[in-house]
């Protein structure tokens, strides 16, 4: 089971699984055969403790491949994160954007001629970011090597 989880995801559950642990021995609960209120118990005091909304999915997501998928299919968990999602929805993701029309009316950015090869290279980043829409991660993580010249 554990096989067909990706490295990434195994490492966001961790800190939840080891947390689910500890509530389970300090309350006396078995930690793969807990019941549905036990479960919904420990989401609720994440929730009280201010846990976000992705938070709670992700301990749910981590608890269902311990304890057996039937936890996400459950009425009583689904009608819980309905309550949880109407007490604290979602944070957008990115608090402000900014008008790109800025950055193409800057009057360095039509300079060609320029033989600045980092300016060149700011530039080039910016436009590849506004062009492919990518983060700034993933952004840092683009080699020159990797790239294909089309004339």
């Amino acid at each position: 089971m554990l096989n067909s989880v990706s490295e990434n995801t195994l490492r966001r559950y961790l800190p939840y699984l080891r947390d689910w642990l500890i509530y389970c021995s300090s309350d006396n609960i078995s930690t793969n055969t807990a019941n549905i209120s036990q479960i919904i118990t420990y989401l609720t005091v994440k929730f009280d403790e201010g846990m976000s909304y992705e938070s709670l999915n992700s301990i749910r997501s981590a608890l269902s491949l311990l304890i057996g998928s039937h936890i996400g299919i459950n009425d009583q968990i689904k009608r819980l994160f309905k309550g949880f999602y109407r007490l604290r929805p979602n944070n957008p993701k990115y608090q402000f954007t900014w008008n790109i029309s800025e950055v193409f009316n800057y009057p360095e950015l039509h300079q060609m001629d320029t033989k600045d090869v980092k300016f060149q290279a700011k530039k080039t980043a910016m436009l590849f970011a506004l062009a492919t829409g990518q983060r700034a991660q993933t952004l840092a993580s683009v080699e020159i090597r990797q790239s294909k010249n089309r004339e």
